[in-house]
């Protein structure tokens, strides 16, 4: 029951957040600027919108300013992130709030968005936080905004930048190491096909060696022979006696008989 109650509190909230908005706001304004008062000079809208371009086209992150004429009711930061909500959609978006006269301005709000796995949130506050710091240092009102823009698109091109680079280390070290395991599987595969096959030449290699060796140390010996009658025609060559040897081979490898 109590989750039910939490659920239908929480969806109240957001439907009255959402009624806070004018119809003007519904939808992101043309150039990331929304100015209905005209505060901003021309030559100074212009460079800001020229700003706030660069970070979207380069780095995909939307950067809003807002010019009012008052402080809104519930705080300038949470108009800020019903804003970036609305018009930042899924990614990385900030808006810029300037209230002319008012103390501490311009206030900032930016989000990773829910669906955008970029950098880590610690490090996107810490842009965010740096680029408000330098901002704040400018002691001229109308230059504020300007600078507000400028700092947080190059703190967060900057950031997503480094993020880039680091993953495109990662996915060359991840390449290398695919590589070298891929070496190093070719190296196995080659110990284990050829180390077998020079043992088997080798052995092959020392039985044929051996074989040739052993015939070499035979004895030249003519075997015994007996004439024959060639077609029982008469003996055209020599005489009929026949030498037969009787005893073993001697050391100098003859026969006495």
């Amino acid at each position: 029951m109590k989750a039910v109650i939490v659920f239908f509190t929480s969806l109240c909230l957001v439907f009255s957040q959402e009624e806070r908005l004018p119809s003007a706001l519904r939808s992101k304004p043309d150039g990331h600027i929304y100015d209905p008062s005209g505060w901003l000079l021309d030559e100074r809208r212009t460079e800001i919108e020229e700003t706030l371009g660069k970070a979207e086209r380069q780095w995909s992150v939307r950067l809003f300013a807002v010019v009012l004429e008052r402080n809104p009711a519930g705080g300038a930061e949470a108009y800020a992130r019903m804003l970036g909500r609305s018009w930042g959609g899924e990614g990385v978006w900030g808006v810029i709030i300037h209230v002319p006269g008012i103390e501490g301005t311009p206030w900032c709000v930016a989000e990773r968005g829910s669906m955008v796995k970029w950098a880590s949130k610690e490090s996107f506050d810490e842009a965010v936080k740096a680029a408000m710091d330098r901002t704040r240092r400018e002691p001229a009102e109308r230059l504020r905004l300007k600078v507000a823009c400028k700092e947080l698109t190059d703190e967060l091109g900057f950031l997503g930048l480094k993020e880039e680079r680091i993953e495109k280390k990662f996915g060359e070290a991840g390449n290398e190491g695919v590589e070298k395991a891929m070496d190093q599987h070719s190296n196995r595969r080659v110990l284990f096909v050829g180390v077998p096959l020079i043992l088997l030449i080798g052995v092959v290699g020392f039985f044929v060696l051996r074989r040739k060796l052993r015939n070499r140390k035979k004895p030249f010996l003519f075997p015994e022979t007996e004439h024959r009658v060639r077609f029982q025609g008469p003996w055209s060559g020599g005489g009929n006696a026949v030498l037969r040897f009787t005893r073993k081979v001697g050391k100098d490898s003859s026969r006495r008989g």
